[in-house]
């Protein structure tokens, strides 16, 4: 038996909720018999100092970390302080997107024992087991470690194919009313709130997008039933109030997700729910939409991101001219809010192009937005092309963000950053937004909300630590 683990790194997100792959991971490892802790830093207020503290204070034979692409360089600076430290003698072990896509670099400047490439269920037991006896890691598939300077990528693992064959996450390890209300996209109903999956995988391919690179493009659902046995254990064992939806493609078949809010009205369950990770505008359909509402959802977030033909072009999203001011009609018929996401100033556009998104935005009636602007993911098709002609063991990770631009070939990096600004107060200091934000904002909320807002505004918002 094995000690190990399983860490969020310290990272001064705005949003902080309980890490779902990290849950599962120790689930899978506690039915192979190892013992198992989730430290979560954030959730703690925890900076570096304190995190490399209690990391050789519990003393795992394993480190495993999550490693989002704005959290690479505080964790190699915390993986080189570990392997600097006599008194931590445990192997470390990086996953996430970051790591994923670029396994060699992860590793070159890391030093870090060994790297799980996507989905890590299958992997994990595994690669404890070789770690902890000191067995060789060659022939582990999904795992990348190095050797004399040498990196060994071996073959990938296969997607899990039936998702309701792994446990539930391990809510023990992290129970959600032990987090702070800071949930995805800041803002809740209820407390306290609880991230679920349904599925995993999305079978687009936008350009802007890693999720494929950590979780494939094969579309794998989970038994509706199951789900809300879950939902079920967590309202009824954990007090939640509020569940999260964090599928990457929630409405891909309409008759599940109308199963799904069946079983949820039938249980009769006192929680409402959310979809803060966003569906596609031409996904949303009437039915599905009655189906949501009358089982307690209250808010969609809608993925507009790109809204005119050019840029639909560019990114690999083809919609109907007209499907976000539909897919907004719909949830609305049905009472429930909307929260547009946007992306303003790809490398296609001109000034006058995101002016004209702009007004589109204001023109919508949408309750709440996201606006951002492109970010070249690790692991993306944006990524491959902005990095061609990139020295990465100089590039600061911290340009990365979608609230800190870059340069483009017609806009420069401070003429996009106005823009997104300008996007943001025209939106919010209106009337009926700034109602909006009052009547959902709760005093518990006030420092996170508070601290999102102006690195919202001066670039300087992170990622929440759910991009893992």
């Amino acid at each position: 038996m094995a000690k190990v683990l399983l860490a969020v790194p310290p990272m001064e997100a705005s949003t902080v909720t309980p890490p779902l792959g990290l849950g599962y991971l120790a689930a899978v490892l506690r039915q192979h018999h190892h013992d198992v802790l989730i430290l979560h830093a954030d959730a703690r207020l925890m900076g570096v100092r304190e995190f490399l503290k209690a990391v050789v204070s519990y003393a795992p034979d394993v480190l495993g970390m999550t490693v989002p692409t704005m959290a690479w360089p505080v964790v190699r600076q915390i993986v080189q302080a570990l392997k600097a430290d006599p008194k931590f003698r445990g192997s470390i072990v990086l996953g996430g997107s970051h790591p994923t896509a670029l396994p060699e670099l992860t590793l070159r400047q890391s030093g870090a024992d060994a790297i799980v490439r996507g989905e890590g269920e299958l992997v994990i037991p595994k690669l404890v087991e070789a770690l902890t006896n000191n067995a060789p890691l060659a022939g582990i598939k999904g795992v990348s470690w190095s050797e004399n300077g040498q990196v060994h990528n071996e073959e990938p693992e296969k997607l899990i194919g039936d998702l309701d064959s792994i446990p539930w996450p391990a809510w023990d390890l992290m129970p959600p009313a032990n987090y702070p209300d800071a949930p995805h996209q800041l803002f809740s109903r209820r407390f306290p709130v609880a991230p679920v999956i349904t599925s995993r995988g999305c079978p687009f391919g936008c350009s802007f997008c890693a999720s494929s690179g950590m979780w494939g493009r094969t579309w794998r659902r989970r038994d509706p039933k199951l789900v809300v046995d879950e939902i079920e254990h967590l309202v009824k064992r954990w007090g939640v109030r509020e569940i999260h939806f964090e599928d990457d493609e929630f409405l891909g078949n309409e008759d599940r997700i109308v199963e799904l809010c069946d079983e949820l009205v039938a249980r009769k369950l006192d929680l409402v729910w959310a979809l803060p990770n966003g569906v596609r505008t031409n996904a949303i359909t009437d039915r599905a939409a009655a189906a949501m509402a009358k089982s307690g959802c209250y808010e969609v977030g809608l993925g507009i991101d790109a809204p005119w033909p050019h840029q639909q072009e560019r990114v690999g999203k083809p919609r109907a001219p007209d499907a976000a001011k539909r897919a907004i009609e719909i949830v609305q018929r049905h009472n429930m809010e909307v929260r547009g996401y946007w992306i303003l100033g790809f490398d296609v556009d001109t000034k006058q192009d995101v002016l004209r998104t702009i007004d589109l935005m204001l023109e919508l009636p949408a309750d709440f937005a996201a606006i951002g602007v492109p970010a070249p993911l690790p692991g993306s098709a944006d990524f491959k092309a902005f990095s061609k002609d990139l020295d990465l063991e100089s590039f600061d990770w911290n340009e990365i963000s979608y609230f800190k631009a870059i340069d483009s070939p017609s806009l420069s990096k401070d003429e996009r950053q106005a823009l997104l600004r300008q996007a943001v107060l025209r939106f919010y200091l209106r009337p009926r937004q700034i109602t909006g934000l009052l009547k959902r904002l709760r005093l518990r909320q006030l420092p996170f909300v508070g601290l999102g807002m102006w690195r919202y505004l001066t670039g300087m918002l992170k990622f929440s630590d759910r991009d893992s």
